[in-house]
C-alpha cells in the first residue's frame, strides 16, 4: 500500500508535507507511511479516499481502477454553470 499511498501523492503533485496539510497529518507520519514503517489508519485511508477520489479496492489492494469516476451530478452541474444558456453565466 505504501506504493500506491505515495503515487497518490505524486499525482497530485504533492509533497509529503503537503499531503500531511490535506490530511491533518505529520510529515513524520505520511513519510512512515510512505517507507512502510507505518500502517495507515482506517480512517487515514479513507480519508485519503475522499480527498483524492481514490478508489479504496485499489488503496488497499491494488485492486480496481485507481481513481473513482467523476461523479455524474457534479459534472452535470458543472456543465449547466458553464452554459451560455444560465442566466447566472456572466
Amino acid at each position: 500500500m505504501k506504493s500506491r499511498i505515495r503515487k497518490v501523492r505524486t499525482d497530485a503533485k504533492l509533497s509529503q508535507d503537503q499531503m500531511a496539510a490535506e490530511l491533518n497529518l505529520s510529515k513524520n507520519f505520511v513519510s512512515q507511511i510512505e517507507t512502510g514503517s507505518r500502517n495507515p489508519s482506517d480512517r487515514t485511508i479513507c480519508d485519503i479516499c475522499k480527498k483524492f477520489r481514490v478508489n479504496e479496492e485499489w488503496l488497499r489492494n491494488g485492486t480496481g481502477e485507481q481513481y473513482l469516476p467523476p461523479d455524474e451530478e457534479a459534472t452535470y452541474i458543472t456543465e449547466l454553470l458553464g452554459s451560455k444558456d444560465n442566466p447566472l453565466y456572466d
